[in-house]
Parts: structure tokens; C-alpha cells; sequence
């Protein structure tokens, strides 16, 4: 059995589950392998995913990369007329239709290959798309890009601020597979709006290798420091 049709099984038996929410769960397969990752409301859903996946009997072994996240409640509709309370930045919360809508890759990627890939596709850029639409609807700029080196795929999300130096690079980070393990490195750089240092540019860059259910943090967080307040 080839590791896609493998995958497809257990994405088939997470779907026949109905205590799970299958949507938010992230599947890989790699020589047999099997990696679930993202998100479930309980300890009780995370055991009983691992475990339905476990009962496919060619998986050679489950790797559980899953987090446990309880659904917010919804916030009331009784104030839906005051907009006064939102965030800025909401890139968790977007629609993810319109946000994948806006992600045109460079090269077709065709079926995922390794967990990494599965878990770019279904995590990595709809978070990417989700900041660049919120960004946009603000008037900034900015453009989700995709590379490959050697036999990884690289994702970049650039953003630029309507105050942007002109001729100066855009703030960016970039998400891969680290060189072992079931790791994320995420790296970021460019020129920073802000003050200047001695050369008259706010510049950084910066990497750091994660695990998976870091990545929406590390994203987050950036996005703050691009958009950082400077009186």
C-alpha cells in the first residue's frame, strides 16, 4: 500500500468518527509512518483519534503531534453592530475559503510527499493567507511566496506597512522542515519599520527550530513586531 492511499484510509476512518472533529485534524504519511497533526477539544478526542488511526492496520506506527485547544465560544451577536472590540489582527479567526483563494504557488505542488508537506497545506498556508487578507483589507501590502530547495519546499509570507521605506526589503518570514525530527524552522528577517540603528536600517534575521503546533505562535508574534506602535 502506498503511503497516500494509507493516508486516505485513515483520513476515511477519522471522518466515520463522529466524536471527532476530523476537520481540524492534519494527516501524514511518510514510508508507513503516520503523523496526526493540529488541533482537538479533549484529552478524551486526542486518545480517541490516535486510536482510530492506530486500528488501520497498515500504519506502522502513529506519531501524535496533536493539541488540545477548546473551541472559544462564539462571541454574542448582541454586539455584532460595534466593531470597536476586534483586534487588529484576527489571522486565526479569518474565513479560510477566501484566504486559501488568495495563495497562488509558483510551481504545482502536486500530492504531498512527506509530513511536512501535508502539514504546510493544511496549517501553514491558510495562516499565511489568513494575515495577508487581514493585511490587506488594512491598505498594507504583501505576497505569500514558495520555493523549493534541494528536496524541501520553503514558504515565505512577506508584509509590507503603508509607512514602508521605499527601496528597502519587506519584513519576512519563512517556514521549512528542519534538517531532523518532526521539527519546523521558522525564520525571519528584513527591514523593520521603527527606529533605525547606526546604518539608518532596522534590520533582523533570525531562526529557530520548533515544533509543529508552535508555528500559528511563531507566526503571531511576528506579524506583532511588523505592526509594533513606535511613538
Amino acid at each position: 500500500m502506498t503511503d497516500k492511499t494509507l493516508r486516505l484510509k485513515i483520513i476515511k476512518a477519522l471522518d466515520g468518527e463522529r466524536l471527532i472533529r476530523s476537520e481540524r485534524i492534519g494527516v501524514a504519511v511518510e514510508h508507513g509512518e503516520a503523523t496526526l497533526f493540529g488541533k482537538v477539544a479533549t484529552e478524551r478526542e486526542r486518545q480517541l483519534a490516535v486510536g482510530v488511526a492506530s486500528a488501520v492496520k497498515q500504519a506502522r506506527s502513529i506519531l501524535d503531534l496533536l493539541e488540545i485547544a477548546p473551541d472559544k465560544p462564539r462571541p454574542s451577536t448582541l454586539y455584532d453592530h460595534d466593531k470597536t472590540y476586534e483586534p487588529p489582527f484576527t489571522p486565526l479567526h479569518l474565513e479560510i475559503e477566501d484566504a486559501v483563494g488568495r495563495y497562488q504557488p509558483t510551481e504545482p505542488l502536486g500530492e504531498p510527499e512527506t509530513w511536512f508537506d501535508a502539514f504546510a497545506e493544511s496549517l501553514i498556508l491558510p495562516v499565511f493567507a489568513d494575515v495577508l487578507s487581514t493585511a490587506r483589507r488594512a491598505g498594507h501590502e504583501g505576497q505569500v511566496l514558495h520555493r523549493k530547495e534541494r528536496d524541501a519546499h520553503v514558504y515565505r509570507l512577506e508584509l509590507m506597512r503603508t509607512d514602508h521605506p521605499a527601496n528597502q526589503p519587506a519584513p519576512y518570514l519563512e517556514v521549512s522542515p528542519a534538517e531532523s525530527g518532526h521539527r519546523v524552522t521558522v525564520a525571519h528577517g528584513g527591514s523593520y519599520p521603527g527606529p533605525a540603528d547606526h546604518n539608518f536600517v532596522d534590520t533582523e534575521m533570525a531562526w529557530e527550530d520548533v515544533e509543529p503546533r508552535a508555528v500559528q505562535k511563531e507566526v503571531l508574534r511576528w506579524v506583532k513586531r511588523v505592526f509594533r506602535h513606535y511613538d
